[in-house]
């Protein structure tokens, strides 16, 4: 089993691909047939910081006070930063 770390600035919360859905499901996402993460109300692809569908085999994490989905890369995570911190 593949743990997954949740971005966060204080430090890392490391879970399973199970447990993934299960912080999504309280982010109000969830994980559609195609295998996509998508906000639940809508059924609408929920996009990376880089603009792009995000499978739940590249979840890595969820932007602090966002729902910016932040894949499990380091292009990803870099791409958030610089976003957050207005960089780009």
């Amino acid at each position: 089993m593949n743990a997954r770390p949740v971005v966060r600035m204080e430090g890392n919360v490391t879970f399973g691909p199970s447990a993934a859905e299960t912080v999504l499901e309280e982010l109000g996402m969830e994980v559609n047939n195609d295998g996509y993460v998508v906000d639940k109300d809508t059924g609408e692809p929920v996009e990376s910081a880089e603009g792009e569908r995000v499978p739940i085999e590249d979840f890595g994490g969820v932007g602090k006070g966002s729902k910016i989905v932040v894949k499990d890369s380091y292009s990803s995570v870099s791409e958030y930063v610089e976003q957050k911190h207005g960089l780009r």
